[in-house]
This record gives C-alpha cells, sequence and structure tokens, in this order.
C-alpha cells in the first residue's frame, strides 16, 4: 500500500523513512528506487535486532533475511539518521561509512512544556490530592520491553513503608493489568493515571519529584532515544534510567539523573527511597536537565537540522 500510494504521488525531491517497523524504510526505500530520488533513513529503533531480542523473529533464517534487508537499506540510503549515539555506533560498526551517519537525537517541545507552569502544576496537584506528597512517575508505554514488572515491585515495596511516597502510571500497554492489581491494593500510594493528551503531559512531568525511565537490561534497548527522557527533562524533572548505555552515560555528565540496573526493584526503590529525603539534590538535577533540554533537545532546532540534512541529500542526487 505504501510503495503503491508512494508511486502515485507527484515525484518528490528526497523521501524521508523510518525504521520502525523495518517495511516501513523498505518502502521509502523502494519508491526512491523507481522514483529515481534519494532517499533518507531515519532509525527510530534499531530493527531488526529489538523484536529478534524480544523473541518475535523465531526462525533463523528470517533472522539472516532481516539482518540482511537491514544492511542494504543503510547501503542505499544517502543519508542515516539515527536517533542517539548508540544507534550512529552500531550503523557505523556495520561498514557504513560514518561521514554519511549523522545523529539527531529525539527531542522534545520546549513551547508546550513552558505550558507547565508553576499555577498549572499546582492545580493538577490539588484536584489529584497530592499536596505534601512526594511523587514518582513513570509515563509511557506499558509494555513488555519496559520492565514494568521491576517497577510495580518497587512501587508496592515503597507504599510498604512510606506513607508519603506516590507512584504514578501514566499511559497503556500490555502490564495495565499489573499495575492496576498493585493499585488496588495501595489505592493512595500506587495510582494508574491513564493516557493524557500530549500537550497535558508536561505537567504531570513537572508533578513529579522524579522520574523513571526504564527497558529491559537488553543491549540493543541500551540505544534507545526515549521520548520520555526528554519531556522529564525539559520541565526539570530529574531522572532514574535503567539502561546501561547512552543514557546513563548522559545524565552522569550532566547531573541530571542517576542509573539503577533493569531488574533490581530493592534497588530501585531504595535509590528513590534516598534521593526523595534530598528535595535540594532532586532541585539541582532538575534545574541541570532543563538547562541540557534548552540546549540540546529544542526540537525545533533538531528538526532545522534534520531539513538541512534533507536539503543536502537532495542537492547530491
Amino acid at each position: 500500500m505504501a510503495v503503491r500510494e508512494g508511486l502515485r504521488m507527484d515525484r518528490p525531491d528526497v523521501i524521508w523513512g523510518i525504521s520502525t517497523p523495518l517495511t516501513a524504510a523498505w518502502a521509502a526505500a523502494q519508491v526512491a528506487h523507481w522514483r529515481k530520488v534519494p532517499w533518507v533513513f531515519e532509525v527510530q529503533d534499531l530493527w531488526p535486532s529489538f523484536p529478534i531480542a524480544m523473541g518475535a523473529v523465531p526462525t533463523r533464517l528470517a533472522r539472516q533475511q532481516l539482518y540482511r534487508l537491514e544492511k542494504r537499506l543503510y547501503r542505499s540510503a544517502q543519508h542515516v539518521l539515527p536517533l542517539s549515539p548508540d544507534m550512529s555506533r552500531y550503523v557505523t560498526d556495520l561498514g557504513i561509512s560514518p561521514a554519511k551517519v549523522t545523529t539527531v537525537l529525539n527531542g522534545t517541545d520546549l513551547e508546550l512544556a513552558a505550558r507547565a507552569t508553576s499555577a498549572a502544576v499546582e492545580a493538577l496537584r490539588q484536584a489529584q490530592g497530592l499536596a505534601g506528597k512526594r511523587v514518582i512517575l513513570y509515563a509511557g508505554t506499558f509494555g513488555r520491553a519496559n520492565d514494568i514488572p521491576t517497577l510495580v515491585a518497587a512501587a508496592e515495596a515503597m507504599a510498604a513503608t512510606d506513607s508519603d511516597a506516590v507512584w504514578l502510571f501514566l499511559g497503556h500497554g500490555f502490564f495495565e493489568p499489573l499495575i492496576a492489581a498493585a493499585a488496588a491494593r495501595w489505592p493512595e500510594r500506587i495510582r494508574l493515571v491513564g493516557g493524557q493528551a500530549r500537550h497535558e503531559v508536561f505537567s504531570w512531568f513537572a508533578l513529579a519529584d522524579v522520574s523513571v525511565v526504564s527497558f529491559l537490561s537488553l543491549p540493543v534497548l541500551d540505544s534507545n532515544s526515549p521520548a520520555k527522557l526528554y519531556d522529564s527533562l525539559a520541565v526539570g524533572t530529574p531522572v532514574v534510567v535503567t539502561n546501561h548505555g547512552w543514557t546513563k552515560a548522559l545524565v552522569e555528565q550532566h547531573g541530571c539523573g542517576w542509573y539503577v540496573p533493569a531488574g533490581e526493584p530493592g534497588a530501585l526503590a531504595a535509590k528513590l527511597q534516598e534521593l526523595l529525603a534530598q528535595p535540594a539534590l532532586l532541585a539541582t538535577a532538575g534545574a541541570n536537565g532543563r538547562h541540557l533540554a534548552e540546549a540540546e533537545f529544542d526540537r525545533q532546532r533538531l528538526a532545522q537540522q534534520v531539513q538541512l540534512l534533507l536539503e543536502a541529500a537532495a542537492r547530491k542526487a
């Protein structure tokens, strides 16, 4: 369907394809080939490495075919735009010239983040009955890759000993019933908020004392470029990450977050309790994160960078 529509539209100067899933990038490459125009490959996730790591590609033959397709797509693209430095390293390690690879971080919308004013956040706090509470937020997909059982176990451990700490789970996904069951057991200390409109998410992040960005302990997931990381830092809320990759290095280097290994609920609960007892430390880390977001994660500036790369690709054709 995508290829057919691409062949029907007016001839473009350049095509922008993405990697989630890999067949989307394949469709972009096919249209580019038949229309005789260049294409630029944005690597949002490492496919097929991610579904293979999650056990979604069971046969060896299928895995081999997908890896061969991946390399062909990198080679055929005029330029490759991975969303994290670890993804860029992966691509160049496959033999792709570094000259045709540019890291463009996912970034965030600073204009929407600015709507999370003190007044808006205080109104949300009062509406949610969270005055005087210390809030931990997980916002995003409750998927199999997100290590949600570890977060739930940490939340329940904290709920059993700390009446002032409240975990908020904002989103939808596979592990929603697990979260709902924990919230039923600890109705005032664990809450399932559900999904929120994009413009409202920032006030929830700003409401939190700290947010958690979690994934399973798989090497392919260390390369992720999670939107929740950028959104949290944009409103001055520091993060705890569980990826042993570039996000760990980022938050430690810039003093805007901490690392706890995935799959260790006891360590996560202990770190969060330690942090919640140090509001000055959280405030300093949050300010560091906000400054970093303003300097490096502005999606408007990142979009301008992508536009220049697309224009350059079109000129080289």
